[in-house]
């Protein structure tokens, strides 16, 4: 889902207000014009140097669609079109046929497509059981990635809420929420104070009364001023406390280079480009059992 955060910078003695995420059309428009078209060649392993996370291009995931007579034209919006799944054990994709069925979400898993069900949007979040999430709010909510969590408004300081909760705030921040992540008992808050300042993760401990502020993470590495310094977070497991994170560059950000973050120590470490148009964090490779029919 596209989260726009809005910051000022001074040039020329006038000030300028501009969307950080807007620094994001490279990636956007990398991922639209892949959805269109084929990128990359199906693989036997999409293993990378990071072990767990796997790395897939768009062509790989609608060759599995077309396989089982499925429509293989996911959504336009590259944000939305491919995600994993709360649990780590599938990527879901959303498709739109262009005869009426109206928009699917198709869940991959152990090779194959174990369940499709159609969804109102392609903003849709979904929580563990894969149910969308439905929140009482217009301004665009950041929702993490379970659907326990979300982020009240894109574009204004953090204000963290339960989905089972919705309105009762447990944690306020002033960074703008760009992502959300958790598990049973940690909050992961990505996001952003000014072009000035690099992207940074708060990490919450979940407590009986609220969210205890436990560390708080800035990333060590920043993209091109022509990108506003933003850092993209391409994945994050919430388990280990590791992230994947690419700071935008060029304007073929896929030829940029890669690092993994471990959140719980700070060390950062350079793992080169990501052999992929996406990467996750997964229990398994979900399209590892359909080379072997």
């Amino acid at each position: 889902m596209i989260a726009w955060r809005y910051h000022e910078a001074m040039e020329s003695g006038r000030v300028i207000r501009f969307s950080r995420r807007h620094c994001r059309l490279a990636l956007l428009a990398a991922l639209t014009t892949s959805l269109l078209g084929c990128r990359g060649q199906v693989r036997a392993s999409h293993t990378t140097r990071v072990p767990g996370f796997f790395a897939y291009y768009h062509e790989e995931l609608r060759a599995l669609l077309r396989s089982e007579g499925r429509s293989d034209h996911l959504v336009d919006n590259p944000a939305s079109a491919v995600r994993r799944s709360g649990d780590h054990r599938a990527i879901i994709l959303l498709t739109e046929s262009g005869i009426g069925v109206g928009i699917q979400a198709h869940v991959l898993s152990d090779g194959n497509v174990a369940r499709t069900f159609p969804v109102d949007s392609d903003l849709v979040d979904f929580d563990l059981s894969f149910r969308p999430v439905g929140l009482p709010l217009k301004q665009g909510p950041v929702v993490d990635r379970c659907g326990r969590f979300y982020s009240e408004q894109r574009n204004s300081p953090a204000a963290i809420c339960r989905v089972s909760s919705p309105g009762a705030v447990l944690a306020r921040a002033e960074i703008t929420a760009h992502d959300l992540f958790s598990s049973e008992d940690r909050v992961y808050l990505i996001g952003g104070t000014d072009i000035y300042s690099n992207e940074r993760c708060l990490i919450y401990q979940v407590r009986p009364q609220g969210l205890e502020l436990i560390k708080d993470v800035a990333f060590p590495m920043r993209g091109s001023s022509e990108f506003g310094g933003i850092v993209s977070v391409v994945d994050l497991d919430e388990q280990r406390g590791l992230a994947v994170v690419q700071p935008l560059e060029h304007e073929d950000n896929r030829s940029n280079e890669c690092y993994l973050v471990n959140l719980d120590t700070g060390d950062c470490a350079s793992i080169g480009r990501m052999p992929g148009d996406f990467g996750f964090f997964l229990d398994a490779d979900v399209l590892s059992e359909s080379h072997t029919h």
